[in-house]
């Protein structure tokens, strides 16, 4: 089976770990990614680089508004690569409103006409002005199948009329990078005791940082807690006035964003990770990435009920769930996890085995290449709907 591949995020090596996994299980891949992409933290340009084992054929091709991740366009002919290619199937990562999608869509549909899905995150019902919804509307009404990282991604574009597949294929994790690190040293150096509690992101109102803070604070001064934050943001001088409080005093924590090889250091220096996420008018928790970071790490998770975190929460059975912006609930779950015996031991064993098996690369691999499989039979066969796993979702 030979798949094309087109992602913006797979400039950077790490974020190819799942299609390195999916050439294991016989797939030809070819990998078309931005020759230069504008980075989102430092602003400066970069250049493709390859994961270790990967062994597509990577094509790099320039693009218009480097960086923009809806607006960006190839200039250069998808369709000439989709012929000399031959693909069974196209996959766009990126939204069914952005520019790219609608580029390949359109290149699909005047040159190889393969099955094409694309990746969905956007779990806000949002109107979309000219020309945008009409090319939206055309990647909805030619696309096989569309891949989504959240239950109410799904939801969202059947609201808008989508009447094709819909699988969910989530974000995944590198376990054998991210697991249980002997963090002692990095405690006793940072003066953490006793229940760590931690916060790994940015420093933004919807991440609900400062509900996090307000939660510890109502722990007594002598009370074996600790709180650790690590990242950076505009809430940064407000949380660090925040942590000078004498409630707080010798027990809390604030940290810039560490490198990513550090990260699983930091993650396991803390008990329990907090995502304390807030839904606001043009947001919401699209996923939650450290959720199953921090879970690989063996570090349960308590998060509110913002977006997808409870349905993450609820399939890995590892973490406890408060309502959004909601103090006392959150203090409550944190100090059921002090209080009763057992449970943060129960849920940090539970997680780690539940994301090695539901969102590992390799197992969500095996996922895709299933899906895969199931398209590319259909469209050579004609139809056949027992060729589709039970877990996608038909029209």
């Amino acid at each position: 089976m030979r798949l094309t591949v087109i992602s913006h995020s797979c400039v950077i090596d790490t974020n190819q770990q799942l299609f390195a996994e999916l050439e294991q299980l016989g797939v030809v891949l070819q990998l078309i990614v931005p020759a230069r992409w504008r980075g989102d933290l430092a602003g400066a340009d970069v250049t493709p680089t390859r994961w270790e084992g990967l062994t597509a054929r990577l094509t790099q091709l320039p693009v218009v508004l480097s960086g923009n991740v809806p607006l960006h366009a190839y200039r250069a002919s998808l369709g000439r690569q989709f012929y000399l290619f031959q693909p069974d199937a196209i996959y766009v990562e990126n939204e069914s409103y952005a520019v790219s999608t609608f580029q390949a869509a359109l290149a699909n549909r005047l040159s190889v006409r393969r099955p094409l899905l694309f990746r969905n995150n956007q779990n806000l019902l949002k109107r979309l002005p000219p020309p945008f919804a009409s090319a939206e509307r055309y990647v909805l009404d030619h696309a096989a199948c569309a891949n989504v990282v959240n239950e109410e991604a799904g939801q969202v574009l059947r609201a808008k009329g989508y009447r094709g597949r819909v699988a969910y294929m989530p974000y995944g994790v590198d376990t054998a990078f991210y697991h249980p690190v002997d963090a002692r040293g990095l405690r006793e150096q940072l003066g953490l005791r006793g229940m760590v509690f931690g916060y790994m992101g940015r420093l933004v109102q919807e991440k609900g940082v400062l509900d996090l803070i307000a939660a510890v604070e109502r722990f007594h001064p002598e009370e074996e807690v600790s709180l650790l934050i690590v990242g950076n943001g505009p809430l940064e001088a407000e949380i660090r006035q925040r942590l000078a409080a004498p409630s707080l005093a010798g027990r809390a924590r604030l940290l810039p964003a560490v490198p990513h090889r550090e990260v699983p250091l930091y993650l396991s220096a803390m008990s329990t990770l907090v995502l304390p996420s807030r839904t606001l008018p043009g947001w919401k928790e699209q996923f939650g990435r450290v959720v199953i970071e921090a879970l690989a790490c063996g570090v349960p998770v308590i998060g509110s009920d913002s977006g997808e975190i409870p349905h993450l929460l609820n399939r890995l059975q590892a973490g406890l769930i408060v309502p959004e912006g909601d103090v006392t609930a959150l203090h409550g779950a944190m100090r059921r996890l002090i209080e009763v015996p057992g449970k943060h031991d129960a849920l940090r064993e539970v997680g780690r085995r539940e994301v090695e098996q539901q969102y590992a690369h390799t197992a969500l691999a095996y996922r895709f290449h299933q899906l895969l499989g199931a398209i590319v039979a259909e469209r050579q066969r004609g139809a056949d709907d027992d060729a589709v796993p039970a877990w996608v979702q038909g029209d």
